[in-house]
């Protein structure tokens, strides 16, 4: 057993730890690929959907829908604000939803 000034400082520390640590996610590591399909797999899947949306629109389907990111996420990852996302995710329903897809 400790005596109190050193379990005072491990309480302390492990309440630090606890409220302050980082998640693998927030250091900038991928989410985890689903179990079904290889992300490959998927985007092969969406493929001829996809031609029809530009580079910006693209990314925002593959980053959604694949990946699991919000708009946050993926203006970060693009360096962009996220309106423009928000763009690029309104002009890909659009597309989508004429060709008979609902995301």
């Amino acid at each position: 057993m400790l005596s109190f000034p050193y379990q005072t400082v491990y309480l302390k520390k492990s309440l630090y730890d606890e409220r302050y640590y980082v998640s693998d996610f927030e250091e900038g590591a991928e989410p985890p690929a689903p179990d079904s399909l290889t992300v490959q797999q998927e985007v092969d899947s969406i493929a001829p959907y996809l031609e029809q949306l530009t580079k910006h629109e693209q990314k925002w389907v593959i980053e959604y829908s694949i990946n699991g990111r919000g708009i946050t996420e993926i203006s970060r990852k693009y360096n962009v604000a996220s309106t423009t996302v928000k763009s690029w995710r309104k002009s890909a329903i659009k597309k989508l939803r004429q060709l008979g897809i609902t995301m």
